[in-house]
């Protein structure tokens, strides 16, 4: 059985940038990602078909996500920061409000990283 898959790779290069505290998050945020890309559908569910693993049941890749989300050693703001600032690197370093799909959103310049006055929940 093939391990990847080349977007797989991609995704992988794309995200590797960001502090993971431990490596196997990232891969597994990685399969979600294609998941989410492949499928075209936010279930869970519906991401499994495009998961290579060894598990055999369709289960247990969705109990493997739900285990990343509800994870607390997984620290949202801090990855969003070292990927917006990677994907920003090249552009001019004036601020830029940036809103994500998550119940915050932060303003980050290029080179800045948000602070907490710069987390805005309200939106």
């Amino acid at each position: 059985m093939q391990r990847s898959t080349p977007l797989y790779d991609s995704i992988l290069k794309l995200l590797r940038h960001a502090p993971w505290r431990d490596r196997r998050h990232l891969y597994t945020v990685a399969w979600m990602v294609l998941g989410l890309l492949s499928s075209g559908w936010i279930s869970l569910s519906k991401r499994s078909p495009y998961v290579v693993s060894r598990a055999e049941l369709a289960q247990s890749v969705e109990r493997r996500f739900k285990r990343w989300l509800t994870n607390g050693r997984i620290d949202v703001l801090r990855l969003y920061a070292a990927l917006l600032r990677e994907a920003l690197k090249d552009v001019a370093e004036e601020p830029l409000l940036v809103a994500l799909d998550i119940p915050f959103a932060l303003q980050i310049s290029a080179q800045g990283c948000p602070s907490k006055d710069t987390v805005n929940t309200s939106m």
